[in-house]
């Protein structure tokens, strides 16, 4: 059973693109991610994601009044979609808590990385579906 799931989840990476980024695609999300050291979570996300509907910005306003300002956060898995598209797991470091991030990405024409969909969440089960993939190593 043990050999079935390390094998199937093996092959879903392989799938996925190994779950492996390319330099292009960390550099743009740690550039973007950039955007909320010093700043409130609001202000910051609309720079990031664009307008946005008023739930989401509810959202990530009661997400700071609950774990404040960001501090840090690290990339947890790149699963490539196609050739120009990969969704972005992250895990946003705040000063009382984490909060998930999975970023649908696509690379334009012109060789530039922007983000098609952003979601957030406090329950990492909410935003990461296969919480199985990032115990795998």
């Amino acid at each position: 059973m043990l050999l079935n799931r390390f094998l199937f989840t093996l092959l879903l990476f392989w799938f996925s693109g190994n779950g492996q980024a390319d330099d292009s695609i960390e550099n743009y999300i740690n550039g973007q991610m950039n955007n909320f050291v010093g700043v409130p979570l609001l202000q910051a996300s609309e720079k990031v994601f664009g307008s946005a509907p008023p739930e989401f910005n509810q959202y990530i306003k009661g997400l700071e009044d609950t774990f404040g300002r960001y501090e840090e956060h690290s990339i947890v898995l790149v699963k490539k979609i196609s050739n120009r598209s990969n969704y972005i797991y992250i895990e946003m470091n705040l000063e009382k808590g984490a909060a998930y991030l999975k970023l649908l990405v696509y690379k334009e024409k012109n060789a530039q990385w922007r983000i098609n969909l952003a979601t957030v969440d406090k329950v990492p089960e909410n935003v990461i579906n296969d919480l199985d993939l990032l115990n795998c190593k």
